[in-house]
């Protein structure tokens, strides 16, 4: 199942033989990233919040593709890590105004991770810290601008910072 679509693909001689593996890669991570999104949906109509999941992900998925951040190890790990995020994100939501009282200081912090892959990205992952940044940009717009999209911004700000910072705080801890 996993190698379908790149089976069909080669299979119609639309990719060469030497890309078949790469392919591979995308489609498992493809399906993996599609299983997060199924999880964390799941959860949240669980939870009775699919409204501010949908919302959430919206403004999260094209942060933490240009943001970056932390990565486990191992693909079950990337589940629990990620999952264990978007339930606490829906917790926080459900039960606390407080993300609203950190609302400079996450905006700060993700403008300094914004800032931090401009400046230190080699010239090939620049592009990506410069698309981060203009969609941080536009997300902060949309925040000043349509006030209901406020906090589900906030939300996607608070999660992306802690994979951010967890994965910056690693690197500082384990530097050689």
């Amino acid at each position: 199942m996993q190698d379908f679509i790149t089976e069909i693909l080669e299979k119609n001689e639309l990719i060469l033989e030497e890309e078949k593996e790469i392919y591979k890669y995308g489609e498992s991570v493809l399906i993996f990233n599609g299983l997060l999104l199924l999880i964390g949906i799941l959860f949240s109509v669980f939870m009775g919040e699919f409204k501010f999941m949908f919302l959430f992900f919206l403004y999260f998925i094209p942060l933490r593709i240009f943001i970056g951040g932390y990565h486990c190890k191992t693909p079950i790990r990337c589940l629990f890590f990620t999952e264990g995020l978007f339930v606490l994100a829906i917790l926080l939501y459900k039960y606390s105004n407080t993300i609203m009282d950190y609302y400079i200081l996450n905006i700060i912090l993700l403008f300094v991770a914004c800032v931090r892959n401009v400046l230190l990205y080699n010239a090939q992952k620049k592009k990506s810290g410069y698309i981060g940044m203009l969609i941080f940009i536009g997300e902060l717009i949309i925040n000043f601008f349509i006030r209901s999209a406020r906090i589900y911004i906030m939300y996607a700000f608070l999660i992306s910072n802690i994979f951010f910072y967890f994965d910056f705080i690693k690197k500082m801890l384990y530097k050689n």
